[in-house]
C-alpha cells in the first residue's frame, strides 16, 4: 500500500506561487491546465518550420521554452520575474521584459506562445498590439488561458496585481480583441476538463480550499462565480 502525498509546505507569505520551488517541482510540465498538452496541440496545428523563431511570453521557469528548443526551434523567453528568468536561462535564452514593451524589432518572430499570461494584462488591447508588432505577417499567436463562460457573470473586481480569474474574458471577447489587433482567429477550443483536472490535483496536494486561497490571495472566487470559468486554446494568424 502506497502512502498518499502529503500537502505541500508552501509559505503563506509567498507573493508569487509560480516562483515557489515546491510547486515547480510538483508540476514539471508547468502550473497550468494540461501542462504541455495544449502546447503540443498548438505545434501540430501551426506546423512551424524547423528553426522558426518563437517567443515564449511569460516564460516562467522555462518549461515551454525548453520544450520548444528541444523541438528544433529558435526561442526567446520573456518574463517580468527576475527569479523565474534565472531559472528559465538554464533551459534557453530568456530576458526580463514587460508585456507592453518588448525589447524586439518589428516583425521578427514567426510565432508567440502566451500560456496563462494574457489574462494577467491590465490593458489587453495594448499588449496584443505590441505582440502583433513583433510578429511577421502570417505568424501565429497561441493563447491558452482562463476564460469566462458567460459575459453576464463576472469574477470579483480586478485586484492589484491582476489575477488570472479576475482578468479572464469570454472566448468571443478575446477573439474580438485579436481581430482588432490584426489577427485572424484560426482555432478556438474549449478545454474546461483540463482546468477541472488541475483544480483537483491542487486540492489533493493542499488538502483544502482554504490553503489554496492563502496561496493565491485575491484569486479565490465564490462557488457560483467559479462555475463560470473554463480554459481555452485560441490560435490567431497575423494579417
Amino acid at each position: 500500500m502506497t502512502d498518499s502525498p502529503s500537502p505541500l509546505a508552501i509559505p503563506l507569505s509567498s507573493p508569487n506561487p509560480y516562483e515557489n520551488p515546491e510547486l515547480l517541482a510538483a508540476f514539471p510540465e508547468g502550473l497550468r491546465p494540461g501542462g504541455l498538452s495544449l502546447t503540443r496541440l498548438a505545434l501540430a496545428f501551426c506546423q512551424f518550420p524547423r528553426g522558426a523563431f518563437l517567443l515564449d511570453m511569460g516564460c516562467g521557469s522555462g518549461v515551454t521554452l525548453e520544450f520548444l528548443a528541444q523541438a528544433g526551434f529558435q526561442v526567446l523567453g520573456l518574463d517580468k520575474s527576475e527569479s523565474l528568468i534565472k531559472l528559465a536561462r538554464l533551459k534557453g535564452p530568456a530576458q526580463l521584459a514587460s508585456f507592453e514593451s518588448l525589447p524586439l524589432a518589428d516583425q521578427v518572430a514567426d510565432g508567440l506562445f502566451s500560456e496563462c499570461v494574457l489574462s494577467l494584462a491590465q490593458d489587453k488591447a495594448l499588449v496584443l498590439g505590441e505582440w502583433r508588432r513583433v510578429l511577421k505577417k502570417g505568424a501565429f499567436i497561441v493563447i491558452s488561458d482562463l476564460l469566462l463562460k458567460s459575459p453576464n457573470l463576472t469574477p470579483k473586481p480586478a485586484s492589484s496585481p491582476l489575477t488570472c480569474a479576475a482578468g479572464a474574458l469570454t472566448s468571443l471577447a478575446l477573439c474580438q480583441l485579436l481581430n482588432d489587433a490584426g489577427f485572424r482567429v484560426q482555432l478556438a477550443q474549449d478545454h474546461g476538463p483540463l482546468l477541472k483536472s488541475l483544480a483537483a490535483s491542487l486540492l489533493w496536494r493542499f488538502g483544502s480550499l482554504k490553503k489554496l486561497a492563502q496561496l493565491w490571495p485575491g484569486a479565490c472566487l465564490g462557488e457560483f462565480e467559479a462555475k463560470n470559468l473554463t480554459y481555452g486554446l485560441i490560435i490567431g494568424e497575423a494579417i
